[in-house]
């Protein structure tokens, strides 16, 4: 089992977990679920928009897409927890972003018809 360090102000008791059974598997069912959706976007639906895009540039698009993947974390992680330590809110500090970061590709995905423009279906053509 895991051991993660006390909350500040209380003290560890030896050998005692921390963190519970079933909320290591409440992360590890988490996890698996995010890690399934990106292995399949990276192996199945990036690679297939490309190739329907233009087979000649697909490696070097792929390779765009992969590095910007790889660069944006880096760059946006750190500035939003810069700024987010310094908001005052009732809701405390992280709180607010994290709702907004929830909320927003939500809204997005259930408000538009980008599931149906994501994933190549397009609605039947009257005639």
């Amino acid at each position: 089992m895991a051991h993660l360090p006390p909350p500040s102000g209380q003290a560890a008791q030896p050998g005692r977990p921390l963190l519970p059974f079933h909320q290591l598997l409440t992360l590890s069912i988490y996890w698996l679920g995010i890690q399934t959706i990106w292995g399949g976007l990276n192996t199945i639906i990036i690679p297939g928009r490309l190739d329907d895009m233009s087979r000649e540039t697909a490696g070097t698009l792929m390779a765009i897409i992969f590095i910007a993947g790889a660069v944006a974390p880096i760059l946006i992680q750190p500035t939003v927890g810069v700024i987010s330590d310094y908001t005052v809110t009732r809701w405390g500090r992280r709180k607010p972003y994290i709702v907004i970061g929830a909320a927003n590709p939500s809204r997005k995905t259930t408000s538009s018809s980008a599931p149906m423009t994501m994933y190549g279906l397009r609605r039947p053509q009257r005639v």
